[in-house]
């Protein structure tokens, strides 16, 4: 009789166990879900037009000159600058990813070496990585991990439900020489959850 209610023990603690991990693993399949779900679909990004900033047959400017641009000549393509928001509509705080993934429409485009990006908040106040005198190229910013042709511009954080706006100037290095034929230069700027 004692063995018989041993063996009863044994197979119910075995019982209970199973249904615990089944439903820790249960929780935690759920959890990743909700997290994969929840990142790329929680921010929103707004353009005024589009999230395209594209340069063409531009004449190089020193960094001085590119941190004053003011988008009044971006229609000519003579220098890029796009005033853009994002939103997290997520009740969490979150880290977030600026980047940007160049465009092919170029047929001979300016060395990605010459590119300079200045990225500032709605004030004209720099943002980490672009308040020294070294500012990034398109060809010196982080290659994304899981996108071989994008790029990390920026990588921050935003309160839940609120809004951050900020200007991004491009132009063309002073460093460049220019070419006798037509150049261009074209990326669209994307923001994800990370």
């Amino acid at each position: 009789m004692v063995k018989k209610d041993r063996k009863q023990l044994v197979l119910a603690l075995i019982v209970v166990l199973v249904l615990f991990v089944l439903s820790f693993a249960f929780i935690f399949i759920y959890k990743l879900n909700e997290n994969k779900n929840n990142r790329n679909y929680v921010l929103d990004i707004y353009f005024k037009n589009t999230n395209e900033i594209y340069i063409e047959n531009t004449l190089p400017v020193s960094d001085e000159l590119g941190k004053k641009f003011d988008g009044s000549n971006t229609e000519k393509g003579i220098q890029g600058y796009k005033e853009f928001s994002i939103k997290n509509n997520y009740s969490k705080d979150l880290n977030y990813e600026l980047y940007l993934m160049e465009n092919s429409e170029c047929e001979k485009k300016i060395d990605s070496n010459y590119i300079v990006f200045y990225l500032t908040d709605e004030n004209n106040k720099p943002l980490t990585g672009f308040e020294n005198n070294k500012l990034p190229t398109f060809a010196s910013l982080s290659v994304l991990n899981d996108k071989a042709l994008g790029r990390v511009l920026y990588s921050g954080f935003i309160k839940s439900s609120s809004k951050q706006k900020f200007k991004l100037r491009v132009w063309v290095s002073d460093l460049y020489t220019l070419k006798k034929y037509k150049e261009c230069f074209s990326v669209d700027v994307y923001v994800r959850s990370v």
